[in-house]
């Protein structure tokens, strides 16, 4: 299979020294792996041209006492201590959050929020089966609607789960992370905040007085944290740009990849 005949969303490639094989994870797609169901699939290849028919590694229904069995967006597999650890996002639309009260703008919430977070399953092989470490719930604190988990490694071995509080439950979306016990299966301590969307300046340049260039919502998505070769701490995340009205009334504004570099380094 070539790229253009691989319907993928949020895939996430993982290059196995080992066997010199890549490897590509994205969202299960039944109609193309013939497996039905919630889960992640793979393809691999040892070019990154031609690829292999993907395999099911992973499905919420094969996972018992599981808190959500829809969603599993997102996915991604990291080595970690011997063994490989599938980081995808669930979420469960009948177990709702309590509506927030109106944020800093005055703007009520409209839109209802229910349990969505990252959860990790862990498996001695690439390919899984890959088993949920904490079935009850996702790692995130559970009153959270967060998504798109990912590991970061601090410079002293301390595993974090950097993610994206949604802009569903914030309005302002935020970046935040949460120590991560050895075994990857649970939070320690309490989230730290990193940052919010608006805190972007080319989302909120050239401001009217009182009147905002681009109104909220402000969106984070997709965290993926890089190390330099200088040694600065980047992380690569999705927004929507500053919105532009056109000529005929509309306004519009891309949804874009953008950056943030740590001050700190850590």
């Amino acid at each position: 299979m070539r790229l253009v005949d691989m319907p993928l969303h949020d895939p996430f490639v993982v290059a196995d020294g080992s066997t010199r094989t890549y490897h590509l994870y994205t969202s299960n797609v039944p109609s193309v792996s013939g497996v039905d169901g919630t889960g992640t699939m793979v393809y691999r290849s040892r070019d990154l041209r031609d690829w292999t028919r993907p395999v099911v590694v992973f499905r919420t229904a094969e996972q018992e006492g599981i808190w959500a069995t829809d969603g599993a967006w997102a996915p991604e597999v990291h080595a970690w201590n011997g063994r490989y650890y599938l980081f995808t996002t669930l979420h469960d639309e009948n177990r709702p959050l309590p509506v927030p009260e109106p944020n800093q703008w005055g703007v009520p919430f409209r839109t209802p929020t229910h349990m969505r977070g990252t959860i990790t399953a862990v498996s001695d092989s690439p390919l899984g089966p890959f088993t949920v470490l904490d079935p009850s719930r996702p790692v995130p604190p559970e009153h959270l609607m967060t998504l798109d988990g990912t590991l970061y490694v601090d410079p002293s071995g301390q595993p974090w789960m950097v993610y994206a509080h949604e802009w569903l439950q914030t309005i302002d979306g935020t970046m935040e992370a949460i120590r991560l016990a050895p075994d990857l299966s649970r939070p320690v301590g309490d989230p730290v905040f990193l940052f919010k969307a608006s805190d972007a300046p080319w989302t909120a340049e050239q401001i009217p007085a009182g009147v905002p260039h681009q109104l909220p919502p402000y969106i984070t998505d997709g965290p993926q944290l890089y190390r330099t070769p200088d040694g600065s701490l980047l992380m690569l995340w999705s927004t929507y740009e500053k919105n532009v009205a056109g000529q005929d009334g509309t306004v519009s504004g891309g949804y874009v990849q953008t950056y943030a570099v740590s001050g700190s380094g850590n």
